[in-house]
Parts: structure tokens; sequence; C-alpha cells
């Protein structure tokens, strides 16, 4: 019997084809600000995984920084086939139509009570050039289906 998981997505962002790469440079940590967006993967009904995001300039480039919870119990069909995982390595984080980087899996899980502002996040350097525009400009999370065959 197939099964078929569908990550929700939030439909933040235009369909459009990547345009640009990032690649890691640097993993510093910073403590997360006020200006965080949330997305929430829902992997219904086995639970939910919620991450914070915000984008701050490192050394004259754009890091995307944050951290994940889980925000409901992930149930064992989402642990066994690392569901919550997949997630993370294929969301891609952009600012408007600029691509900044593929995969969140640089984040650093935190408890439900140290989802907050101030809690240390874990910082990706990207290639793209720092503008000062960025930090004024919402962040669009896309996730790609996943499809789990069983």
């Amino acid at each position: 019997m197939k099964h078929v998981l569908i990550a929700a997505i939030m439909a933040l962002a235009t369909l459009s084809a990547l345009t640009l790469t990032a690649s890691a440079q640097s993993r510093p940590s910073l403590p997360m600000t006020d200006n965080a967006y949330l997305y929430e993967y829902g992997f219904t009904p086995y639970g939910s995984v919620l991450l914070a995001a915000s984008v701050r300039e490192i050394g004259g480039k754009t890091a995307v920084c944050g951290f994940w919870t889980v925000k409901e119990r992930l149930q064992a069909y989402v642990i066994a086939h690392g569901l919550d995982r997949r997630a993370r390595q294929t969301t891609s984080i952009r600012i408007g139509n600029l691509h900044l980087l593929t995969g969140v899996d640089f984040m650093r899980k935190v408890a439900p009570e140290e989802f907050e502002v101030g809690t240390m996040a874990r910082c990706q350097v990207t290639d793209v050039a720092w503008q000062a525009g960025f930090a004024k400009q919402k962040i669009n999370f896309r996730t790609p289906r996943i499809n789990i065959r069983s």
C-alpha cells in the first residue's frame, strides 16, 4: 500500500525557477531578533514543526539565521521516514524573487519554551551581497511536496 504525505506549503512565493545559488561560508550564532518570520510544516495528522528565520548582514554578505522546534508532537511515521529532516533539507528561502539558499538543516532545534526573541540562532552566510533594503523585506519559505512510499 502506498502512503503519500504532503508537507503543507504556505503560498508565500511565486513558482518561478531558482535563478541564483548560495553556498555555506560560515555558521556563526546570533540572537534571534524580533523581525523573524515563522513557517510551519504541517504533517497532517502526524504533528508539525515550526521554523523561525531572519536575514542579517555578516561581512557584507546576506546571512539567514534561525532555529526550529516541534510545535505538535511528531508521530512515529514522521520520525521513521525522516520527514521533518527531509522538509528542512529541501526548504528554500527567498527575499522577494531573490533566492538566498536551499536547505535549513544548519538551524538548531530548540525547546518550545526557547522559541523566542533573544534565543541564539545559527546562521548560514550566502554568496548574496547584503543590501540595506533586505532588513525590511519579507522572507519567503518554499517547500516542495514530499512523497513517501512504503
